[in-house]
Order: structure tokens, then C-alpha cells, then sequence
């Protein structure tokens, strides 16, 4: 009976790798065929383009392609850099529209993107690239939200699909599930109890549903998306879609939206989502996969849109007397135990081998004490206004094997960024760019609580 198990479960391995192997490839797309470069968004451009691995370019190329629909007013106060405001007079049109979207409406994604943006531009023009960097600042919420959006858009345009179709993955779940029953049979002839053959019955069917969630979460192109992917490979967007100085016409967006979409070399600050942040937004992974923490971020609480690091809790390294101080501490006692021990050959002075260390100690206990003034001038305690600059996710493994979550934020002060950790209920209420009360220890550079309420009207 063991035999028979074990022989199912190898052929129901050996059709879930043939499966694998033949949803990876996909359909051969044809230059001349497909919807055109008009038809889509750019974020489908994206979708297609990547292989069903949306990334950051997509929500870049959506605000680009919203300003070439007058939804977003964008200029070019300097070559190379793009600005972008709401239009002063509402809602605004350019005339040109996709095919799958009303000409009075837009897409839930780009709906998405439109909000964030008139959010962040209410109190003036925003620099483009500060848009095109949202995303990263706010992987758990923003990009979570968007990366759903045009994946359900890209499936109802029929750009693509999942990877196992329907009957593929009923009849793959019912494969796993008849292995999982031989297995208990086959333990339980063996007259050994119940507890034996449910554990391995439960472990063979947890493997084999593990594998085919990890497929049922990945897209795969079609052929009409293999198609609209050859065609822009093949219309070279990048060629002549954009260049600094050309200015901001809407059929000139429009064409660096698809180009930036399409991953094509233009020279447009943020046209690379994600490099400043250290962020990797995308590929085929959970929209809110966590360990996603920002090396940076852009903030306006100095009165001008900045980017500025965002820095670990705790104190720095050269900040912190207490390495130093004890340092220099062992350094004097291991001095004073060699003057005792040790006799230096010939009979000279036992200073004259000591006086190396002895200088090294000083030098670490002038520093640490110059550190521990500093340290000590600093407030236990301090609360003040900040304005939420970035939110992620960090898991971390414990000494029993079990992972936990952990939901931070950052904050700038207009002087320096904070770190915090809140519950996963405040999480979910902390909005970027909003300004918040924060309570601190600034001698460990680590937020203890946060209210959310604006505190500082009129910042920028």
C-alpha cells in the first residue's frame, strides 16, 4: 500500500512540474497584431512588458499618462525635471482616452493614483519624481491597492490570466488530495493508531497545496498580452518618445509614459521608482510582502520637498559614549594589570611598554566623555510635530521558528527622520504626509507614541 502511495504522489509531482514548466512560457506574440500603443494603459504596457511582473515604472508611466489626459497639469520648469499640479479649473481633459475607459472616467488604478496625487499637490506644484516614488514610501497600503488594480485590469482586458487555468488546478487539487488519502491509508494499515497517519496525510497535503498556491498567485500573459508586449518591444518607445527641453505637451507625455513603462532609456528624474528608496516594488511575490524598509523618502516638512534618510532606531555608532568609555575603561585596567605582571627585558621602565595602550585609552575616554556630554544634553523625553514621511512591514524570526510581523513608520521633524512601531490597528489609520503629534526619546532616536491628529497647519 505504501508503495502505491508513494508512486502517486511521484506522478502527481512529476504533472505538477510538467505543468510549471509549460505555464512559464509565454505565447509567442506577434508585432502586428494586438490593440496599438493607444489602446492601453501604460500600466498594462508595464504588466505585459514585465511578463505579468508589475513594478514601480507602471504607477511613474500612470501619472505621466494622467497628465497627458489633463487629469494632472505637468511642466518642465527645467530640463529634465518634471512638475505636476491639479488643474486649476477641476477636472480637466485632453481628449485622449483608452479604449477600455469612458472618456469621463478613469480606472480604479488610475483613480487610485489621482487621489494620491491631488493629496500631495494641494498646497502646490509636487516634482515628479515625488509622485513617482510614492508607491515605495507605502509598499503595505498605496502599491498593495494599485498592484491589485491593474492585475484585475490587466485579466478584463484579457491581457492576461492566471497561470492554471480552472480545470487545471480542480484537477491538480484532487491529484493532492487522493496522495494525501493513500498516504493515510497507507500508515494506517500499518496498525500504528490514528495520530501517525493524519500527521502524514496533513503534512503531504499541506506540501502539495503550498506548491500550487505558489503558482495560483502569478499571471501569465495571453496572447493578446503577448502580442501588445512584441509591439512595443518592436515600436522602439524610448527612441524618440522624450528628451529634456522637449516640454510637456500631452501627446508628448503620453509617449514617455509608454516609454517609461516600457523600462525604455529616458533621462527623467523618477523614472526609476524605487532606486532612491532602496525599494522593490513588484515581481510575482504577495503585493504586501514585508522586509520592504525604505533607505529613504521624500518630505516637505523643511517647507521644500526633500529626500532625506530614514535611519534606524538607536543610537549611532559615534554617537554612543558608552562603547568608548568602556573601551578605554579595559584598556587602563589591562595597563595596570601589566604594570604589576610584566617586567620589560633589561630592566627598563615598565611605562615605556604601557604608554601605546595608555594613549589609545585616554584618546576613547576624551571621546566617549565628549559623547556622553552630548548624550546627556539631550531630553529623555521630548514630543513634537512631524509629518509621516514612510510605513512598512518587517518580519522577524523568533527562537521557536515562528515569524512575527512588525508595522513601523518613519517620520521628519524638518530636522532629522524618526522610527516608531505601532500596533497593527494604528497602522491601518497612518496616512503619508499627513502631520502628527510624536512622543520620542532622543537619546535612543526612537518614537514611543503617535497621535493622529494634524497639529501644524499651512506646512507645505
Amino acid at each position: 500500500m505504501l508503495g502505491i502511495a508513494l508512486g502517486a504522489g511521484l506522478v502527481w509531482l512529476l504533472i505538477f512540474t510538467a505543468v510549471a514548466l509549460q505555464t512559464r512560457i509565454p505565447p509567442r506574440g506577434r508585432a502586428g497584431a494586438g490593440p496599438g500603443l493607444a489602446g492601453p494603459p501604460p500600466a498594462l504596457v508595464n504588466l505585459v512588458t514585465t511578463q505579468g511582473r508589475l513594478d514601480g515604472a507602471a504607477y511613474a508611466a500612470t501619472v505621466l499618462d494622467l497628465g497627458s489626459r489633463g487629469e494632472l497639469v505637468i511642466t518642465e520648469p527645467a530640463p529634465g525635471r518634471l512638475e505636476c499640479e491639479p488643474p486649476r479649473g477641476g477636472r480637466g481633459s485632453s481628449g485622449l482616452t483608452h479604449s477600455d475607459v469612458a472618456p469621463s472616467g478613469l480606472a480604479d488604478f488610475e483613480d487610485l493614483v489621482l487621489g494620491r496625487a491631488r493629496r500631495q499637490a494641494d498646497r502646490g506644484p509636487v516634482p515628479f519624481e515625488v509622485l513617482a516614488e510614492s508607491p515605495a514610501a507605502d509598499a503595505p497600503g498605496l502599491w498593495a491597492s494599485f498592484e491589485k488594480a491593474v492585475r484585475a485590469a490587466g485579466r478584463r482586458r484579457g491581457l492576461t490570466r492566471p497561470r492554471l487555468s480552472g480545470p487545471v488546478l480542480t484537477g491538480l487539487l484532487l491529484g493532492a488530495a487522493g496522495v494525501a488519502l493513500l498516504i493515510f491509508l497507507a500508515e494506517h494499515s500499518r496498525n500504528i493508531g490514528l495520530a501517525a497517519p493524519v500527521f502524514a496525510g496533513t503534512v503531504v497535503a499541506v506540501v502539495c497545496t503550498s506548491l500550487l498556491g505558489s503558482l495560483t498567485r502569478q499571471d501569465r500573459l495571453t496572447q493578446a498580452g503577448a502580442d501588445l508586449a512584441a509591439q512595443v518591444a518592436s515600436g522602439n518607445p524610448g527612441g524618440t518618445a522624450w528628451s529634456p527641453g522637449a516640454g510637456a505637451a500631452p501627446p508628448v507625455l503620453h509617449l514617455l509614459a509608454v516609454a517609461v513603462a516600457a523600462h525604455a532609456p529616458v533621462p527623467l528624474a523618477g523614472a526609476e521608482p524605487g532606486r532612491p528608496s532602496g525599494v522593490r516594488l513588484g515581481g510575482q511575490r504577495s503585493a504586501s510582502q514585508p522586509d520592504r524598509r525604505p533607505r529613504a523618502a521624500w518630505s516637505s516638512m523643511s517647507g521644500e520637498w526633500q529626500l532625506v534618510p530614514i535611519r534606524r532606531p538607536g543610537i549611532p555608532l559615534l554617537s554612543n559614549p558608552f562603547p568608548a568609555l568602556s573601551l578605554a575603561a579595559a584598556l587602563t585596567l589591562t595597563a595596570a594589570i601589566l604594570a604589576v605582571a610584566v617586567r620589560p627585558p633589561g630592566g627598563g621602565p615598565v611605562w615605556s611598554v604601557l604608554i601605546i595602550p595608555l594613549l589609545i585609552a585616554i584618546a576613547l575616554a576624551a571621546f566617549g566623555l565628549a559623547a556622553l556630554s552630548r548624550y546627556l544634553a539631550l531630553p529623555a523625553k521630548a514630543a513634537f510635530t512631524a509629518q509621516v514621511i514612510a510605513r512598512w512591514e518587517e518580519d522577524f524570526e523568533r527562537g521557536d521558528d515562528t515569524t512575527v510581523r512588525v508595522y513601523r513608520y518613519a517620520v521628519d521633524d524638518g530636522q532629522q527622520t524618526w522610527c516608531g512601531e505601532v500596533s497593527q490597528v494604528d497602522f491601518t489609520r497612518i496616512r503619508i504626509g499627513e502631520l502628527v503629534q510624536v512622543q520620542a526619546e532622543p537619546r535612543s532616536r526612537t518614537l514611543t507614541g503617535v497621535e493622529f491628529r494634524p497639529a501644524v497647519p499651512g506646512r507645505p
